[in-house]
């Protein structure tokens, strides 16, 4: 159980920063237009 609760976590992780990634360059492109 906690190897498979370490896997999921390490991938929420991954998930969040991959997200504020994309919403950093939207918030780019927002401003250029």
């Amino acid at each position: 159980m906690l190897d498979l609760l370490g896997k999921l976590m390490e991938r929420i992780e991954e998930v969040n920063d991959g997200s504020f990634e994309i919403d950093d360059r939207e918030t780019e492109r927002v401003k250029i237009l």
